[in-house]
């Protein structure tokens, strides 16, 4: 039976060679399959992942920084425009209620003075004007007129005589004229229409105080590296944090005329928006600083990607040492053996280490004639084998444990995750209060605008009213005036005749005592006709005191008359004031009403995007009620997944303690067949 051994042995050593040579070309390792499987799932859905979401958070971001730089240009245009229209708006009110006032027309008086102390009277009256409306006006820095002559009243600024003058060539059409000159100062032109002549007198020129709109768009903080400014319509940059020059790129899109435009190129976003007088407000902002958020997510994510390997690599390992060590060892002790000391046979498969030995257990078993050594290989194999599952399901019952505590971590997660939510529910709950609050307060404050729209309304047209009844007044006082004067000359006439009546006093006093004497010298005769001249005398000297009556009532009645011409006089120039007055107070009502009906429009945007943010919270309310559902049910297929974790670890201990029950009946019977012989 020796011999039989020793010569199949010797027949089957060709095959350990072949086997030898075959694994030079075997495929690679069981732990190296491992270890790459491990790193491929790990890593590869974290990079196609933050492949996608990275393309797309780029885009999403770019439209959406489009989307608000535009709105940004656009409050910045309408904060231009309001700064231009009130310079405009003040001085065509300056102009018409100061310079062209229908009462009194300064500028009329000092072109129409021919004494020359009215014409320096006129002249400071309208200087003061001009310091006034600098002095009230921030936006305004100084103010002068350019008359056709070339004659400056006022100042702006440091120009020259001859740089004012040089405002007088400038044509400037109904609408006004803005205007920069060679020291970057910008001036607002407007001709001036005599209101009473109806005839040009040059041109209104305000300096203009660009601080303000320096101030607001300077405030305005985007990203870093950006600028906000305004350019004039011929591009030149006029104030805000700017660049030295503008860039081909963006005087290419100025040049498209378009009114409101965003664009990206040569990675830098350009928006602009056109203002009503032809300037505009331009922003520039890198695309890197846009950017800048999604590459440090992607670094973050590279590096979680590499983190992630070296724990697959690691993982791998472990795991692979563990599940190969045994078969390693295993291999050793059958190649030992095939000396004839080999105990088991399995079927070969694959073109891995179990290849190799299965080959070896084949080469073996040609030798094995006999039932015992088959039994002794098969009690051997098994021994080891369940060994080996003991083994391995004790590391199974490890790795569900583990399993059972990640999930555990997950399900906590889930929860805390739905109790954000629910948080998050309840402040957006919160925010729509608050939204609907604010919407009831611009209603209230628009209801009550419109209701002091219409008091104030009703105002002015009282006022006109008033003002009517005035000029009335005005038009009875100087009726009266006349009449007054008239009874003046009426008594001045009066007088006369009391003077002519003092005459005949006087001369028939006279002949009354040229008739007493002749009666004296007639004697008897003429005493009759010196009681007539008696009486005649008497006559005279009650004329002559009648007259002295009238004399004194007529002089009353002339300084009565006097003073009343003189009440009169005063009263209408009290009335002239109060014209002026009541005309001042139209004009006040009618720019208030003008105010309040812009702040009913800016009322009404208001509300429109108090509307648009409820519309944002509800839509934000449905997502969050959307994820609360998503990490309820995530949740729940935890709870599920740890139930079943929990299961497959009890059916593993079960197996393992099967497992070892196996050994020991295979070591029972090991002992029983090594009672043969070979």
């Amino acid at each position: 039976m020796k011999e039989g051994i020793n010569g199949s042995l010797k027949v089957r050593k060709p095959s350990t060679k072949i086997m030898e040579k075959g694994s030079k070309t075997r495929k690679k390792s069981i732990k190296s399959r491992l270890i790459i499987s491990y790193v491929l799932f790990a890593a590869i859905p974290l990079l196609i992942v933050n492949m996608v979401a990275s393309g797309r958070f780029t885009t999403t971001l770019r439209n959406t920084s489009k989307q608000l730089t535009t709105e940004m240009v656009k409050q910045a245009r309408s904060n231009l425009n309001y700064f231009t229209n009130d310079i405009q708006k003040n001085v065509s009110k300056f102009i018409l209620n100061s310079l062209n006032d229908t009462s009194d027309n300064l500028l009329n008086k000092y072109i129409s003075a021919e004494d020359s102390n009215k014409k320096m009277a006129a002249l400071n009256d309208i200087r003061k004007l001009l310091a006034g409306i600098t002095a009230i006006e921030k936006n305004i820095s100084g103010a002068m007129i350019v008359q056709k002559d070339g004659t400056v009243l006022g100042t702006v600024g440091t120009l020259s005589e001859e740089e004012k003058k040089a405002f007088g060539t400038l044509e400037v059409s109904k609408d006004g004229l803005w205007y920069r000159d060679g020291k970057d100062n910008i001036y607002y032109l407007q001709a001036i229409k005599n209101s009473l002549t109806g005839q040009d007198n040059g041109y209104f020129v305000a300096g203009v105080n660009m601080e303000g709109l320096e101030d607001d768009l300077v405030n305005i903080e985007l990203f870093n590296g950006a600028n906000v400014y305004a350019v004039d319509e011929k591009n030149t940059i006029l104030c805000g944090k700017s660049p030295e020059t503008l860039s081909d790129a963006l005087n290419t899109l100025l040049a498209t005329k378009e009114e409101v435009r965003s664009e990206i190129v040569n990675k830098t976003l350009y928006a602009y928006a056109t203002s009503d007088n032809g300037w505009k407000i331009i922003a520039e902002i890198p695309e890197a600083a846009l950017t800048s958020s999604v590459k440090s997510v992607n670094l973050l994510v590279w590096g979680l990607v590499s983190i992630i390997a070296i724990l697959a690599v690691l993982v791998g390992y472990l795991v692979s040492k563990g599940f190969t060590s045994s078969i390693i060892e295993l291999m050793k002790k059958m190649k030992a053996a095939e000396g004839g000391d080999l105990t088991v046979q399995v079927e070969a498969k694959g073109q891995d280490e179990m290849h190799m030995l299965c080959v070896s257990f084949n080469n073996m078993i040609v030798n094995i004639k006999k039932l015992i050594e088959e039994t002794k290989d098969v009690i051997h194999t098994t021994l080891e084998n369940g060994e080996v599952l003991s083994s391995n399901t004790e590391k199974s019952v490890e790795a569900f444990e583990q399993l059972a505590t990640s999930i555990g971590d997950i399900t906590a997660g889930s929860t805390r995750q739905t109790e954000d939510a629910a948080t998050s529910s309840v402040v957006m709950e919160a925010l729509s209060s608050s939204i609907q609050q604010v919407r009831s307060n611009t209603q209230n404050v628009f209801e009550n605008t419109k209701g002091a729209r219409r008091m104030i309304e009703d105002a002015t047209d009282s006022i006109e009213l008033l003002n009517k009844t005035m000029v009335s007044s005005i038009s009875m006082s100087d009726e009266i005036k006349a009449s007054i004067l008239e009874l003046s000359m009426l008594t001045k006439s009066i007088e006369q005749i009391m003077s002519l009546v003092d005459g005949i006093s006087e001369q028939t006093n006279l002949l009354a005592l040229n008739a007493s004497i002749e009666a004296a010298r007639a004697g008897e005769v003429g005493k009759g006709f010196a009681v007539v001249a008696h009486e005649v005398r008497n006559l005279a000297e009650q004329s002559k005191q009648s007259t002295g009556n009238v004399r004194v009532t007529l002089n009353t009645i002339q300084q009565q008359t006097t003073q009343a011409v003189q009440l009169v006089t005063k009263s209408n120039a009290i009335f002239k004031e109060q014209e002026h007055a009541v005309q001042k107070a139209y004009n006040a009502f009618n720019e208030i009403i003008d105010r309040l009906k812009n702040i009913d429009t800016e009322l009404g945007l208001v509300n429109h995007q108090a509307i648009d943010m409820q519309q944002l919270r509800d839509d934000m309310s449905s997502k969050i009620e959307r994820i609360t559902m998503v990490t309820e049910e995530n949740a729940s297929a935890t709870e599920e997944v740890n139930a079943l974790s929990e299961e497959q670890k009890n059916v593993m201990k079960k197996l393992s303690a099967m497992a070892l029950e196996l050994n020991k009946v295979m070591d029972c019977l090991d002992k029983s067949v090594k009672h043969f012989k070979v």
